[in-house]
């Protein structure tokens, strides 16, 4: 089959259609009178619109020159809201136009009450100066990135018109804004760019000093990409946001000379990616009250045009012992097979929704033996064939885009795929024409770790069509504005199906159709997406919004709010304090702590802290609003708690970054005793540096190779609150080199039970007695009929310290990836203490009659995972399991954050009551809609088990294994004394529900005596006598539960046993 010859870039089968978008057409809106003379002539000018009265037919003729853009349907709603001052938040497509709709409002807001304020400065004072007043707002992004990209677009708008440089002054605060001109922007600007952390961390703790002004005249925050806020960082920013609402009204009622003046709400925007129950997720994200209304954009409401774009999957070819291709998809089965294996051995698509394929789509060929072959072994005159790397044939579809000039993004999942695939797309350019090398040059990479300046000008380029294509991680997924790509590729799945569309929303936005092609890696789970290729637009479970508050995140953040300003318990707002000295004070309903920060987990935070003495208590006389004087109880922060700002990580900001660094740089001089900017080539964080660099390692850099020859010395331990007080960053110093062969390091995991708070058995004793007898039995019954072999406890819940290290790594060979050789490393580790909770498998007893028993562990453990969303807010970044692959004996599930973050203790709970997370669990193994009825793989796909992240790639799944093991996890926990007292106490609620009994005195004191938790036993039971030493007791043990995630930890991140400067 081999010919010579150039390669075809694509073999008959090798793509499989996975699904289509459909177009959208366009859709104008138009504004009411009242709105659009809101609106400055000055700014619509500027955007170039048209939104007068009579609006002008779309003609495709006119020069462009000439042009003024109509608004679409949702951008004309969300002005008329917006300027409206109603709550709005904005979930359309990818290049809708969703900036336009917050920028029209805001800026409007801001340029007419600075025309009125410096209008009434001058006709009272006769001073026509300069007058800071008007309306501000606050646009709030994920990263600096995005806001300085912002920043530049609003600058170039902003000076096309004399008068919008009159009256709307945009700046920028985040880390890199100087502290010494920060107070200059506040008062000179009325719209400011920032980031959550800069709000936390600078602008709330110093708003008393410097913020003031600005703050006293906040009307609008815009949280742009509201949609990468959910789970606990999306939680640490509601606070923030909470803390912001009560600071904005101390710097009016501080600011206001005018008695009589109220305050304005502040008005909440938000922009998301397309995601579920919009809503829901706004009013959790931002201090909204339940009886404000929303205005909803969701994607039916898009009137912007859309061309359709095109799914596909696509998997490399196999290749001989010399790399080159085979022109094969398949291992070709021998012609002497039945006819009824021919078909077998064929690749179709049927339907455009099935693909069949040989066994050799996993790369393992021996793994399903053909029916009716014979047992003299593989066919060793065949010589051994793999498939080509995800990353090559990405590089290669890349390549080939460029040459016939269409505009293609390539994503991938990491730093080291991205530079990969771009050094191979270069080569390709470079080998295939004598243009090539002129072609290399429009193309460029593109991920975090970049220098800064880097970035913007790759961004530039792409954004002026001076590139033709770019590599790039999902750092470019977010809304940096790179202009029309008609194409995206995507080296391996995502992640997530909001990933995909995220990315291949990229696409497209010219009005000409675009494509996404998924290129699938060599593994089972891969290769299921090209065989099945309408599972990849599977869109998995529908989980509520996570952004969960507990209290031991929100127990930091009132600090940081009694030190901003004091908190006000009970019923009481914030503005009672503030207006006391008013005749008739003003009471917000808004502004209440108690229902800022959570209702009744406010007032145990309070009571916690207050047993600490973190804070001090304060009776506070104010006015009622009747003229009598009432007396309040206030809190506020103690004054030997310094900076509590610095007691919260929004992100988990790590202490410690390496910055790799190139030696041969001029301004280096080959020196690693210091770190010039200049020759810093990557900034990676510690918990991933030694997955990339490690002394012997070959990193690549925007196509270069670069061997890592020294590393700095970490120091022994770090103060993982280190956050926003302090960082270090080391060095790992590398210089250029010609080897062709790369590495890859060998990590391993290990999880250790260190402090345990529950525990649970499997049986109650009088039924453990009369265990003895099923051991007798016969095994392969022991799945189904006694799961009352094994007894005693079962599972636990407490603390972890997870290690991560890196004990070596190999060299892969550049023609097939093949390894070529080991090396042993002494580096040192990663630890962290967090919340888990856990539950035996009995490895001792299944292992005889489940070959796959570990296999099907692992996918129990994805699948707990996938659920865990619907029973407690959370999302697959905030969680965890242990992914070990062998002798596995245990489900474990831990908090991914250092110190945890409270999730896994709720879900606790859950595995013990009728309905629960096992039983969710079980029915997603069992009835997946895309791959249940998949005969032959048993991996799962994105609508289950792989949908949540793996470091293992989704490698060695078994969902029928993961369901037997489930089922009979799920008979056992049914034995336990905590499960029967919960199923007891969830039944009489719905007995006394069903006979319509609203009796609410004496029936509710009397069953909830009965009803039984895992933190409370049931009425009859021992422990349930409260007597003052056990009361005593068990708070002391809840207590400990919640402050876990509270209190300051440290992280060990190195070891004395640093390796020398060794080489390999």
């Amino acid at each position: 089959d081999d010919k010579d010859g150039p390669e075809p870039l694509m073999l008959p089968g090798q793509t499989a259609f996975a699904g289509c978008k459909p177009a959208r057409e366009v859709r104008y809106g138009t504004l009411p009178d009242d709105t659009r003379r809101l609106i400055p002539s000055a700014l619509v000018g500027a955007f170039g619109l048209d939104i007068g009265p009579d609006l002008a037919p779309v003609d495709s003729d006119q020069p462009q020159s000439q042009k003024r853009r109509r608004l679409y349907q949702h951008q004309a709603t969300a002005v008329e809201s917006i300027l409206g001052d109603q709550h709005t938040t904005i979930c359309t497509g990818t290049g809708s136009g969703k900036s336009l709709c917050f920028l029209l409002p805001v800026l409007s807001r801001a340029m007419k009450t600075d025309i009125d304020a410096v209008t009434a400065s001058a006709f009272s004072s006769g001073n026509d100066d300069e007058v800071t007043g008007g309306a501000a707002a606050i646009l709030m992004f994920p990263t600096k990135a995005l806001a300085q990209d912002q920043y530049t677009k609003l600058s170039a708008l902003i000076n096309s018109h004399a008068l919008l440089v009159d009256h709307i002054r945009v700046g920028v605060i985040d880390g890199d804004t100087p502290h010494s001109s920060r107070a200059d922007i506040c008062n000179h600007c009325n719209i400011i760019l920032t980031n959550p952390d800069t709000i936390h961390a600078a602008i709330l703790p110093n708003w008393k000093r410097t913020y003031a002004p600005f703050l006293a005249r906040v009307r609008y925050v815009v949280v742009d990409e509201s949609h990468v806020y959910e789970g606990a960082f999306g939680a640490h920013v509601s606070l923030v946001l909470a803390r912001l609402v009560r600071v904005c009204s101390a710097a009016f009622y501080k600011q206001c000379d005018d008695p009589t003046e109220e305050q304005k709400p502040v008005v909440f925007v938000g922009c998301s990616a397309t995601i579920g129950r919009p809503e829901e997720h706004f009013r959790l994200l931002c201090p909204i009250a339940d009886d404000e209304t929303v205005a909803v954009l969701s994607p039916e409401d898009d009137g912007s045009p859309c061309a359709a774009k095109y799914f596909f999957t696509h998997t490399p070819p196999l290749l001989d012992t010399s790399g080159k291709s085979t022109g094969r998809l398949v291992i070709p089965i021998s012609k002497k097979k039945s006819s009824d294996n021919d078909n077998h051995a064929s690749t179709q698509v049927g339907g455009g929704s099935n693909l069949f394929v040989d066994a050799a789509l996993g790369g393992d060929p021996e793994r399903r033996p053909c029916r009716g072959a014979s047992n003299r072994g593989p066919d060793r005159r065949r010589a051994p064939m793999h498939r080509r790397h995800a990353a090559d044939e990405t590089a290669r579809l890349l390549a080939a885009a460029v040459r016939n000039g269409v505009r293609c993004i390539a994503f991938c999942k990491t730093r080291s795929l991205c530079e990969w695939v771009y050094e191979r797309c270069i080569s390709e350019l470079r080998s295939t024409s004598l243009a090539g090398s002129d072609l290399s040059k429009k193309v460029e990479s593109y991920r975090g770790g970049y220098a800064a300046e880097a970035r913007r000008g790759i961004e530039r380029r792409l954004f002026k069509e001076e590139l033709l294509a770019v590599v790039a991680t999902s750092a470019l997924e977010l809304g940096v504005d790179i202009g029309g790509i008609d194409l995206t590729l995507h080296c391996g799945y995502p992640g997530s199906i909001s990933s995909l569309m995220q990315q291949s929303g990229r696409a497209g936005r010219g009005g000409k159709p675009s494509a996404s092609v998924m290129v699938c890696f060599s593994s089972p789970a891969e290769q299921h997406f090209w065989r099945y290729p309408k599972t990849l637009l599977t869109t998995g479970l529908d989980a509520p919004p996570a952004v969960s508050v507990n209290a031991g995140l929100l127990q930091n953040h009132l600090l940081c709010a009694g030190e901003e300003y004091s908190l006000v318990g009970g019923e009481n707002s914030i503005t009672t304090l503030l207006t006391s000295e008013r005749c008739e004070p003003v009471r917000s309903s808004k502004l209440i702590d108690r229902a800022l920060f959570s209702g009744n987990l406010y007032d145990e935070c309070i009571d916690k802290l207050r047993q600490d003495r973190l804070i001090t208590t304060t009776k506070v006389t104010v006015t009622a609003g009747d003229g009598d004087e009432e007396i309040i109880t206030t809190c506020s922060t103690h004054p030997s708690v310094d900076k509590p700002w610095a007691r919260v990580s929004l992100r988990s900001i790590e202490p410690i970054s390496y910055q790799i660094v190139d030696l041969n740089h001029n301004l280096q001089g080959g020196r690693t005793d210091t770190i010039n900017a200049s020759a810093v080539m990557d900034v990676i964080p510690y918990s991933r540096v030694f997955y990339h660099a490690f002394p012997g390692a070959i990193v690549m850099h925007r196509g270069r190779r670069y061997k890592v020859e020294v590393m700095n010395n970490p120091p022994p331990f770090a103060d993982c609150s280190i956050g926003y007080c302090r960082s270090m960053k080391l060095g790992a110093f590398a210089k250029p080199t010609s080897v062709t062969y790369s590495t890859q390091a060998l990590a391993l995991t290990h999880i250790t039970v260190v402090k345990q708070f529950d525990r649970v058995e499997t049986l109650p004793k009088n039924v453990r007695k009369n265990s003895n007898e099923a051991k007798s039995a016969d095994k392969a019954d022991t799945l189904y009929k006694h799961p009352d072999l094994n007894a005693g406890v079962i599972a636990g819940n407490g603390v972890v310290t997870v290690k991560r290290t890196v004990h070596g790594y190999k060299k892969l060979s550049p023609v097939n990836r093949v390894e070529l050789s080991r090396h042993e490393l002494k580096m040192p580790s990663m630890e962290f203490d967090t919340n888990a909770i856990w539950f035996d498998c009995e490895s001792s007893l299944l292992v005889s009659v489940m070959p796959d028993f570990d296999a099907g562990v692992h996918a129990l453990s994805h699948a707990l995972l996938a659920v865990a969303p619907l029973f407690v807010p959370c999302t697959s970044a905030d969680i965890d399991c242990d992914h070990s692959r062998h002798d596995t004996t245990r489900i474990m599930i831990f908090d991914n954050r250092a110190g945890g973050a409270g999730i896994t203790s709720r879900l606790w709970r859950h595995f013990f009551r009728p309905d629960g997370i096992l039983s969710s669990a079980i029915e997603l193994l069992e009835h997946c809609s895309t791959c249940s009825d998949t005969s032959g793989f048993k991996g799962g796909c994105p609508g289950c088990i792989q949908s949540v992240p793996c470091i293992n790639f989704h490698e060695d799944l078994s969902r029928p294994a993961g369901l037997r093991i489930a089922r009979r996890l799920l008979k056992r926990i049914e034995q336990t004394d905590l499960y029967k007292e919960n199923a007891k106490a969830e039944a009489n609620e719905q007995s006394k529900e069903e006979r319509g009994q609203e009796e609410q005195g004496t029936a509710d004191d009397s069953n909830s005596a009965s009803k039984a938790t895992p933190e409370r036993p049931a009425r009859g039971t021992k422990a349930a006598e409260d007597t003052p030493r056990r009361v005593a007791r068990k708070r002391a043990l809840e207590r400990a539960k919640d402050l876990e995630s509270a209190k300051k930890r440290s992280v060990v991140v190195g070891r004395c046993s640093w390796p020398g400067d060794e080489r390999s």
